[in-house]
């Protein structure tokens, strides 16, 4: 697609085949696009050495790149996300075909001032800590290694690898402090602060927390020059009107979320609960005449814990829904991380303008604390992450709990009274405690939407505070990178999942097992204990299994055996004893998934002679009668080389799954297959277009629905 449209700003970072000028643009045109996409913006991936500048009219042309919409539970929904922010797709490997001559020049010299400043970043520091310092200073989060971000994300300090409204307000009462030391008048003070901090909000662009951060600080500037008392709740307040004045669809998103909720954690409920607090201290002082450096020391440390607590609260259920995870070691963690940072800043900010008069001997001075502060935070990051010390997997929230949540949050501070504390603790404690309820009673299945591939995780459970069972069929995908890491792991934590009691695998082709590997590699660090592993025992003795299998438990099945756990019992129907595994998909390991009346057939990539094979017991078994199942999980993707009309007859089951890719280069599912299911009169459910498919029973009665109503 060629494009005409407005830079916004643009940065050179680290795109998918090297480096990138990776560039913003707005007021967009095309004879491709409608004219409600003409107030979006795109992104563009030009050349590194491409000559444009912010307020540019540029001309573009490249391969048009559309964001994936989330299609289960859990799951990153990058269109979501960036359609919050506006953002239409990205053009890559694009081409610069011209270029007008007027720009801004405010913009143009920030951004030289920017580019400027990150040159000398990576001349004095390491790369990796250069990385985050740029994402710290300047936003620019695309240099930094993935290790590094889910490591500080983990471990609940994702907030330093952002500019957060905390670095901005750092910076900003850092210039008015120096300008009062100064001497100069409250008004040309403040006219200069609030000119310095905008030209910084257009050097790293206005993105929902520094916006924020400066409309609050614009405030408090209002309130110095008025004589008037500054509210940081009011001030929050207008920030949040603006936004849903101008941009309000980015009220969805969950970095804006986060960011007001922090503000709220510390402006209300750390406020309310300090101000009563101090009255009951107050009336104690009176009769004790408490008084002294210690009683100072203590009550600081006090106050610094209390806000690090309300901030995490406040916070909770916005960051559960997002990961399913929480750190509540972060609370301690942050008492050091954020003193800390007032120093980290300061080096760096030393650092740049070292580099900018030439005095390199300062720069390298200004480079040591910041190398030991982010030595020290990676450390122990990586410590606690081996341990797993208080990381739980609780699960993303319902609308009703969080609703009582923040309902019990609110009561807490507000307590009075003799017994407040103990009720105010009783009463936190309930709030965080509700989140760990996931209300299932009876088996849950749900089809993985993994692209082309297979997956299938199946919970059960007796009531919510019964404990849940979880089982894996299956992980893989041909189409679809890191299907383990980025779809069944984020689906695991999104239930609250901290333990897999099994995985089956129907036979070890990449398309059914790399999300199994994944999975395995990265248990520990994600909090997930595996129970035992289980496949048909001639891939067992094959010795050809991946080396990650080699440290958890193999059992090797085969017709005839059962595996049971409460109501849930895996029968499995083939292969036999001694079957070749020269072919693995017609070794596939066949399955008779029973819960009370409730029966599912799972098949992995079985062909004809499995099917052939199960019919001949079935009709042995019941005298030439079918055994009916609830649900077929189709063969081989809907494959016409499966699915046999007499294997289906004999199964007669009510509702089948596929299990494929959109636009998949087999033409999965085959028009063959799905009339021999129409002709079954099974309900045919497919995971190219409804996503991931949930079924719901209690043994009896059944319940479909599909995480997309509309093709993804």
């Amino acid at each position: 697609m060629t494009v005409t449209g407005t830079v916004i700003s643009s940065a050179v970072s680290e795109g998918f085949d090297g480096p990138v000028l990776l560039t913003y643009i707005k007021d967009i045109e095309a004879d491709d696009i409608d004219g409600e996409y003409r107030d979006k913006k795109m992104r563009i991936f030009l050349p590194p050495d491409s000559d444009i500048r912010p307020g540019q009219r540029i001309r573009v042309k490249g391969k048009v790149y559309l964001y994936e919409k989330a299609t289960n539970p859990g799951q990153f929904d990058a269109f979501g996300f960036y359609k919050n922010r506006g953002i239409l797709c990205d053009i890559r490997d694009a081409e610069l075909k011209a270029a007008g001559r007027e720009y801004s020049k405010t913009a143009w010299f920030m951004q030289k001032v920017r580019n400027r400043s990150e040159d000398i970043l990576n001349t004095y520091l390491e790369a990796e800590d250069a990385a985050i310092i740029k994402a710290m200073l300047f936003g620019n989060k695309n240099e930094i290694e993935d290790e590094i971000k889910e490591l500080f994300r983990r471990n609940g300090i994702a907030h330093i690898l952002a500019i957060s409204g905390l670095h901005i307000s750092f910076l900003a009462m850092l210039l008015y402090r120096l300008f009062t030391a100064a001497g100069l008048s409250v008004k040309i003070r403040a006219a200069v602060s609030e000119t310095a901090i905008i030209l910084y909000g257009i050097m790293v662009g206005f993105s929902a927390s520094s916006f924020r951060a400066i409309c609050m600080f614009t405030i408090f500037l209002l309130s110095k020059v008025f004589k008037r008392t500054y509210d940081m709740l009011t001030a929050m307040s207008f920030a949040l009107t603006l936004v849903s004045l101008t941009t309000p669809k980015l009220l969805k998103d969950s970095g804006l979320a986060l960011s007001y909720l922090a503000v709220l954690g510390v402006g209300y409920f750390n406020a309310v609960y300090a101000k009563n607090e101090d009255e009951k201290a107050a009336g104690e002082n009176i009769k004790t005449g408490t008084v002294g450096r210690i009683g100072g020391l203590i009550s600081s440390l006090k106050q610094a814990v209390s806000i690090s607590l309300f901030v995490f609260l406040a916070t909770l259920p916005e960051i559960l829904m997002m990961y399913g995870e929480a750190a509540f070691y972060s609370i301690i963690l942050n008492l050091v991380i954020i003193p800390l940072m007032s120093v980290l800043l300061m080096a760096s900010i030393s650092l740049v303008i070292a580099g900018y008069v030439g005095f390199g001997y300062v720069a390298v001075l200004s480079a040591i604390p910041i190398k030991v502060i982010l030595g020290l935070y990676k450390n122990v990051c990586k410590v606690l992450t081996v341990h797993n010390m208080g990381r739980i997997n609780i699960g993303s929230p319902a609308l009703w709990q969080t609703a009582f949540f923040y309902i019990l949050l609110v009561a807490a501070v507000n307590l009075k009274g003799r017994y407040r504390k103990t009720g105010a603790i009783f009463m936190m404690l309930t709030a965080v405690l509700l989140l760990f309820v996931h209300p299932l009673k009876g088996m849950d299945i749900r089809m993985v939407d993994i692209g082309q591939g297979d997956c299938m995780v199946i919970r059960t459970s007796d009531g919510p505070f019964r404990g849940t069972n979880t089982y894996i069929i299956d992980c893989g995908s041909s189409s679809k990178k890191e299907p383990g890491t980025r779809r069944l792991i984020p689906m695991l934590k999104h239930f609250g999942t901290h333990r897999v009691d099994g995985v089956f695998i129907t036979h070890p082709d990449s398309d059914h097992v790399n999300g199994i590997e994944e999975l395995l590699n990265g248990a520990r660090e994600e909090n997930l204990k595996i129970g035992r592993i289980y496949m048909y025992e001639g891939f067992v003795s094959s010795g050809e299994l991946p080396d990650v299998f080699e440290r958890y438990d193999i059992t090797g099945l085969r017709a005839g055996m059962c595996l049971s756990d409460g109501r849930l019992k895996f029968k499995v129907l083939f292969p036999y004893g001694g079957y070749p595994v020269t072919d693995p998909n017609a070794a596939s390991l066949m399955m008779d998934v029973e819960y009370g009346d409730f029966h599912m057939l799972t098949t992995g990539d079985a062909g004809i002679e499995g099917e052939r094979y199960i019919t001949e017991t079935m009709r042995a078994d019941y005298d030439g009668e079918c055994q009916d199942y609830s649900v077929l999980k189709v063969g081989h993707h809907g494959s016409d080389t499966s699915s046999g009309e007499e294997f289906l007859r004999m199964t007669d089951s009510e509702i089948a799954l596929i299990s494929c890719g959109r636009n998949n280069s087999y033409g999965h599912p085959h028009k063959e297959t799905t009339d021999r299911l129409k002709s079954i009169g099974s309900r045919i459910y497919r995971t190219d277009e409804s996503g991931c498919i949930s079924i719901r029973t209690d043994g009896r009665s059944i319940l479909v629905d599909t995480f997309m109503s509309e093709g993804p």
